[in-house]
């Protein structure tokens, strides 16, 4: 270069961002790297290399409008972690979502069993002001209004029926043994709510749709006896991800992934 020449400056290569990739080139990059895990999680599950978790009771979705809450009562899918990790492996298949039940104020005929306070007679020791079984307003000769005179009064626990529920199948007291099929436990009859999928919807995906986001959930032991329920609370991962459950479809049947999130406690 002569002493006359100008220097031009020197070109830099500029940078792609992202957001100059065409819109359709990025779905289509996330959209296989989502395929390529859920392939991952199914081969997983098909070579059982996981250890079981328990069955997906509850869980807590964070929505524009409010937390809501997931209802499997205790027929939600079995849960695993992939060995030597804390991946969720889900092990059934989709099978909708049941009714939520909203528990009445009338009792489980199912596992009824006899009053534990009455002794089944439908009558205690009347506790009412003043009285405490006597039969007679304390310090006056005038019998109690709530017994009469008697001294007993109606069974306040067993609503005088002598019998009351105890939420485990067949009206047992064993806390080991199944819970009652009717109640599942809550010693009330109740009326069931339909749920709509649709109100839990996060995304959808193609075909695919995402349950979420969940920041907890909770596991029953397998078959609704032994350990108690655990819960598990859970953040966005290093990619701002939350858990969400995603399914390849609403029909059931079809496969039910978890993907998503961090683990951050458990509790029992």
């Amino acid at each position: 270069m002569s002493a006359n020449e100008t220097p031009l400056p020197r070109r830099r290569r500029r940078d792609i961002s992202s957001a100059e990739i065409p819109a359709s080139a990025r779905i289509q990059k996330a959209t296989s790297a989502l395929d390529d895990f859920l392939a991952y999680l199914r081969d997983i599950e098909r070579l059982r290399q996981y250890h079981l978790v328990g069955r997906l009771s509850r869980a807590q979705i964070l929505r524009p409008e409010g937390a809501k809450t997931l209802d499997f009562r205790k027929e939600g899918p079995v849960l695993a972690f992939a060995n030597s990790t804390e991946q969720l492996i889900v092990c059934d298949p989709w099978r909708g979502l049941p009714p939520k039940w909203d528990d009445t104020d009338q009792f489980c005929t199912a596992c009824l069993s006899k009053c534990d306070v009455c002794g089944g007679t439908g009558k205690k020791r009347c506790e009412a002001f003043k009285c405490g079984g006597s039969g007679k307003i304390m310090g006056t000769d005038k019998d109690c209004p709530v017994c009469a005179g008697s001294g007993e009064a109606s069974c306040s626990l067993c609503h005088g029926t002598g019998k009351r529920p105890t939420g485990i199948k067949g009206g047992l007291t064993n806390y080991r043994e199944p819970t009652c099929p009717e109640c599942r436990g809550s010693k009330f009859a109740h009326k069931e709510i339909p749920q709509d999928v649709n109100s839990f919807v996060n995304a959808r995906i193609g075909g695919m749709i995402a349950l979420g986001p969940i920041v907890r959930f909770v596991v029953e032991s397998v078959g609704g006896e032994g350990l108690p329920p655990q819960v598990y609370d859970v953040e966005a991962d290093t990619n701002g991800q939350h858990l969400a459950i995603l399914l390849e479809s609403e029909q059931q049947g079809s496969r039910v992934y978890m993907i998503g999130g961090v683990l951050r406690g458990r509790t029992i």
